[in-house]
């Protein structure tokens, strides 16, 4: 398993850039990592692939996360350290936006079935789904979804 000492042996970090240099290299000055299809940077190191904020937690803490590191602003190839935050996979899925499934396009809010005019609020956290009631207006169940969403993930609740 790759250490920090072998990690700073043959990468430098900037913290506030979020890159990484390679020492052993000539062009010491070239920015590396490969973008791979799932947005996320990796760098190869003694033949193995990391992912490039997993390399950065390394680097900074001395260790790998426990479990997964959260970009607070959604974004992927954003490395800088003042924007990573080891989480559980629950937090670090609280983080992410609306997805592609939810029709409605509003987080925690679903149209119920069949010739329903009602609305369902539920929310998730460690694999478990709350269901947080029926409601006659998207509005109400909205609310009742931000509500829960602010009590249950604190600083990874992001309303947009």
């Amino acid at each position: 398993m790759l250490t920090q000492e072998e990690l700073k042996r043959h990468l430098f970090y900037c913290p506030e850039q979020g890159t990484f240099t390679r020492r052993v290299h000539i062009c010491a000055t070239k920015k590396v990592g490969n973008k791979r299809k799932d947005g996320y940077l990796q760098i190869t190191v003694n033949g193995v692939k990391y992912l490039t904020h997993r390399l950065a937690f390394l680097y900074i803490t001395g260790r790998f996360p426990l479990e997964e590191i959260d970009h607070k602003d959604r974004c992927k190839t954003n490395n800088k350290w003042n924007n990573l935050r080891e989480c559980t996979k629950s937090l670090n899925r609280a983080n992410m936006p609306c997805t592609k499934r939810n029709k409605l396009t509003i987080r925690g809010v679903y149209k119920l079935g069949g010739r329903s005019k009602r609305y369902q609020a539920q929310i998730k956290k460690d694999g478990k789904t709350y269901r947080l009631g029926n409601y006659l207006t998207i509005e109400e169940a909205k609310e009742a979804f931000l509500k829960a969403y602010k009590e249950m993930y604190g600083d990874f609740c992001r309303l947009d």
